[in-house]
């Protein structure tokens, strides 16, 4: 947009307040620290005058007075310190209130729950789902049977539910009523780390994190030896770009894979899903921000990744979700209409009207 002048003239605004700001603080703790040390010599003066008043009269000995300067001089000591360091208090207390703020956020719920130790076969089931959020309702009684290995699209307008609904299977949210089941338990009475090891998240953006390719690659299983990290990549079609990088494997992508395009990071965090081998699978817009020719390699991935697999795709291309054993179609947080694409074409207004949005940009 042009806008260099104006972010440099908003910059130096903001830094002239800065630094003004700065130079009111220095310049009240100097006249604090003035005012309380004319107040301490005053005041030890005074206390030498009369107390030499008092030694002449009789009425004190040198000694007392000696011991009243120096219990003087220890109530002295800690004010002056004070008065140096009133500016570091206050930043120190407004450090404090954003720690306090911190501490303030409620924690996951911990609460011990059943151990399972064995792998899910992936049936999911949403029992009369109803989330909100701030008041505001954003899934109103939602039902939905999924059945293992079952490849499930969820598609709508923005604000449907889609990625609050999936995000109750790992329990990132808590349903305000209704229940999450999987393989006929509720979550809620499962150990929250035992039902996130069954699952495996691809986000529309892909986290990849300072380090290594096979650092990045590892943290789906970390425990993974180098030729099932080379396994992952070739199943998620990352494999072929990660040799041709200058160090292969051991390339540092930087921070965050600032080194990588969007496809090839996409495919490092499909890459992570498949050596997690989780049998329940959620993509969320993986492929929204991908050119063509990323989103038909990421697409050659996926369908490796979703295998044996229950599998949730959130997806605003058609592409993405014509292939789907059901498509689960939602509006305003309720499931509007399930069925196969050629189904739904048939029988669903708003899923045809969605499928015409889908094939646009296609066509451009």
């Amino acid at each position: 947009f042009a806008r260099e002048p104006y972010e440099s003239q908003r910059f130096s605004g903001v830094a002239t307040e800065a630094m003004r700001a700065r130079v009111g603080l220095s310049t009240k703790e100097s006249m604090f620290s003035v005012v309380v040390g004319s107040l301490t010599v005053l005041g030890s003066t005074l206390v030498i005058i009369e107390g030499g008043l008092l030694v002449l009269r009789g009425s004190l000995t040198v000694g007392t007075l000696l011991v009243a300067l120096a219990y003087l001089g220890f109530v002295y000591g800690p004010l002056a310190g004070i008065a140096n360091t009133a500016g570091t208090i206050q930043q120190a207390l407004a450090s404090a209130a954003r720690v306090r703020e911190t501490l303030a956020l409620a924690p996951e719920r911990q609460e011990p729950g059943q151990r399972v130790s064995e792998r899910f076969r992936g049936e999911v089931v949403f029992d009369r789902i109803s989330f909100t959020y701030d008041g505001r309702p954003v899934l109103d009684d939602v039902s939905l049977t999924v059945r293992p290995g079952e490849f499930i699209a969820l598609v709508g307008p923005s604000g449907a539910g889609k990625t609050t609904l999936v995000s109750l299977i790992p329990r990132f949210y808590e349903p305000a009523s209704g229940h999450v089941l999987v393989d006929g338990l509720d979550v809620t009475r499962i150990r929250l780390a035992d039902l996130r090891h069954q699952i495996a998240i691809v986000q529309q953006d892909s986290v990849v994190m300072s380090g290594t390719v096979m650092e990045n690659l590892r943290y789906g299983r970390l425990d993974a030896t180098p030729a099932e990290v080379r396994q992952a990549a070739v199943a998620a079609h990352a494999h072929e770009f990660i040799v041709d990088l200058p160090e292969g494997y051991d390339t540092d992508i930087g921070s965050p894979g600032t080194g990588l395009s969007g496809g090839q990071r996409q495919r490092i965090s499909m890459a992570r899903a498949f050596l997690k081998d989780a049998p329940i699978l959620i993509l969320d817009e993986p492929t929204a921000a991908l050119d063509t020719i990323s989103e038909r390699e990421v697409f050659a991935g996926l369908a490796h990744l979703r295998a044996g697999r229950t599998t949730f795709v959130i997806a605003h291309r058609l592409s993405t979700v014509r292939n789907a054993d059901r498509i689960v179609v939602m509006d305003a947080g309720r499931i509007v209409a399930v069925g196969t694409h050629a189904e739904l074409l048939r029988t669903s207004g708003l899923y045809r009207e969605l499928a015409a949005q889908f094939e646009r940009p296609q066509e451009v």
